[in-house]
């Protein structure tokens, strides 16, 4: 499913209300628990591709109590994103664009919630990670 967890859990609930039970996997932007939710049970056995689980577990507690619900599909690579940049600008040490992007590309280890991040030349990642994750007990489970 290439889609949103929103989008997600309608289609699913669909699919299994006809009767299809056919495999289904989505992408980064279904990890999310209100696909969980709004699948209302379809969910069970979904497979999932997105970030490694975190390894910063503080995060998750703090993010938890701080917005009273999950970490979802983009909330830590928009931390570490957030991140970079501000280190970036403290790097340039100004609001010059070329410079702060071209710092956010010199970005080697830096520490991610998912691992390391680095980037190359053009600014893409070096090394893009993923995890399987299935719908289990109403959960998502690293397969």
């Amino acid at each position: 499913f290439a889609g949103e967890y929103a989008d997600a859990g309608r289609f699913l609930k669909q699919l299994r209300n006809a009767s299809i039970n056919s495999a289904f996997l989505g992408g980064e932007a279904v990890f999310d628990p209100e696909f969980i939710s709004s699948a209302r049970g379809a969910a069970e056995g979904a497979f999932i591709l997105s970030l490694p689980e975190i390894s910063d577990k503080s995060f998750i507690e703090n993010y938890k109590k701080r917005f009273k619900r999950e970490v979802g599909a983009y909330s830590s690579n928009s931390f570490d994103a957030a991140n970079i940049l501000i280190s970036a600008i403290e790097k340039v040490k100004n609001k010059d664009p070329n410079q702060i992007a071209e710092a956010v590309r010199k970005t080697k280890d830096f520490p991610g919630l998912n691992g390391k991040i680095s980037f190359d030349s053009k600014g893409d990642l070096t090394d893009q990670r993923f995890s399987v994750y299935e719908v289990k007990n109403g959960m998502f489970v690293v397969k």
